[in-house]
């Protein structure tokens, strides 16, 4: 179980790592233009990490919410699975499902997410500092 979780976050952490750092690069053209007229690349850092915060912040957010309505919904009035009889008692299994809600999970869950988030958009926040205003405004 604890294999499959593991799992589960690296996937995620790269899905985040790749959001932030095409949104990085498909605005490098603005991150030239930024640098060319002065802004300081600890500032183009900043502004990435600020723009990741808040969108980490928001997803986080709308993700618990919207993870705990059928997750309340599912704890109070369970999956009926009395139409499968003759599978789930082959099994030897309840006819229905209840879910498990767990505040202390819902806490945790945002907090990891919400590192993950963080961390992953260091890289590509130190590569759109790094950037040359040059290099990117000959390319287009």
């Amino acid at each position: 179980m604890l294999r499959k979780l593991l799992i589960l976050l690296i996937v995620v952490a790269f899905v985040i790592l790749l959001t932030v750092l095409m949104s990085v690069l498909e605005r490098g053209r603005e991150f030239g233009i930024m640098k060319a007229i002065g802004t300081k690349p600890s500032e183009v850092f900043k502004l990435i990490m600020l723009e990741a915060f808040i969108l980490g912040f928001l997803g986080c957010s709308a993700g618990v919410v919207l993870g705990m309505i059928p997750s309340l919904y599912l704890t109070y009035i369970p999956l009926n699975l009395a139409s499968m009889g003759e599978y789930m008692e082959e099994f030897s299994l309840e006819p229905y499902m209840y879910a498990q809600f767990e505040p202390r999970m819902v806490f945790w869950t945002f907090v990891i997410i919400f590192f993950f988030v963080v961390v992953m958009s260091i890289f590509p926040a130190l590569r759109a500092s790094r950037i040359k205003p040059t290099d990117v405004l000959r390319l287009q």
